[in-house]
């Protein structure tokens, strides 16, 4: 399975609560809508080794000084996401295929949401959702969760 990144709405919740990983992507506010960009496309940055190199590779925090505004904002993949949220919250996702109810009999994906207390070592189940592709509810899943 391919990394997936964050949609929009998750990369600014994210932005937000503080996230601190980094990506190579970003999306960037032209007018009223947000387009999906390299960091070194927009930036313009020497790409003679390569797009993904680590000279791409930056955090909210570099990505504003770079485009000296805040229009920008960071995309990282579903799975940086999810283990930030993980590791600041101690909130994860169990998701898993399933037929729809629909007379086409469509194949669904379900993502619940667990909260991990390491003190008292319990879970506690806080999210279920259903969603087309696995993408969407692990989307759905941190939106519900960076709120």
């Amino acid at each position: 399975m391919n990394d997936q990144l964050v949609s929009f709405e998750v990369a600014s919740l994210l932005k937000e609560n503080g996230f601190d990983g980094k990506s190579f992507y970003h999306y960037f506010q032209d007018g009223r809508k947000y387009l999906l960009e390299e960091n070194s496309i927009h930036l313009c940055i020497d790409c003679e080794r390569g797009l993904h190199t680590e000279d791409h590779l930056f955090s909210q925090k570099e990505l504003d000084h770079y485009s000296g505004n805040t229009l920008h904002t960071l995309a990282p993949t579903q799975a940086v996401a999810q283990k930030w949220v993980f590791e600041k919250t101690g909130a994860y996702f169990h998701l898993s295929p399933a037929i729809g109810g629909t007379e086409k009999e469509k194949e669904v994906w379900i993502c619940v949401g667990y909260h991990w207390e390491k003190e008292t070592r319990k879970r506690t189940q806080f999210l279920y959702t259903v969603r087309d592709t696995y993408k969407e509810a692990l989307d759905e899943g941190l939106k519900i969760t960076l709120k």
